[in-house]
């Protein structure tokens, strides 16, 4: 086994590929390994990042630590989605190596990332909310069929969006359908 945490790198092309590895030349714990195993941080490269990367975690070995490095934008939504996995994102749109680098230390340092607590689960006003705007109702056809007021329910809505990190309340319903939530 190399000195330093054992670091895997998947990245769509050699490119790529390069330019991490010369990131990782300025992470001092981290020690490149081919091969992906339980206890390796799998470092996934990406350009622009959206929820779509995590499907690549999925496939990796079990007790594997998977962080996503975005050297582009990072999608709404993404770090919500990606903390509930119990991965890590780095980067983003306006950081430079050395940022990269410190970042990427202090994730590689830190080890695993437990899955959020309690991230992935609605109160049950929540999901009643969101299962009638699944369903197309109005903010108004809502509040009626919940015996709520409308600015509970804009709340309630208004609450989540924040909460999931996502765009809006079409957003909202597509990540707790996705995440089977509702």
């Amino acid at each position: 086994m190399p000195d330093g945490i054992p670091v895997a790198i998947h990245t769509a092309d050699p490119i790529t590929r390069a330019g991490v590895i010369e990131l990782l030349r300025a992470v001092p714990c981290a020690a490149l390994v081919d091969r992906v195993a339980p206890g390796v941080v799998v470092l996934i490269a990406v350009g622009d990042a959206d929820e779509g990367v995590l499907v690549g975690v999925d496939g990796l070995v079990p007790g594997a630590v998977p962080v996503v490095l975005a050297t582009g934008r990072v999608r709404p939504g993404l770090r919500t989605a990606a903390a509930r996995r119990g991965v890590a994102v780095a980067g983003g749109a306006g950081a430079d190596f050395d940022d990269l680098a410190r970042e990427l230390r202090e994730i590689i340092e830190r080890g695993p990332v437990p899955p959020a607590a309690g991230s992935g689960r609605l109160a049950p006003r929540e999901a009643a909310v969101l299962r009638l705007l699944a369903e197309g109702l109005s903010t108004a056809e809502v509040a009626v069929r919940l015996a709520y007021s409308e600015r509970t329910v804009k709340n309630i809505v208004y609450d989540l969006t924040v909460r999931l990190d996502v765009r809006n309340r079409t957003h909202a319903v597509a990540l707790a359908i996705r995440e089977g939530l509702i």
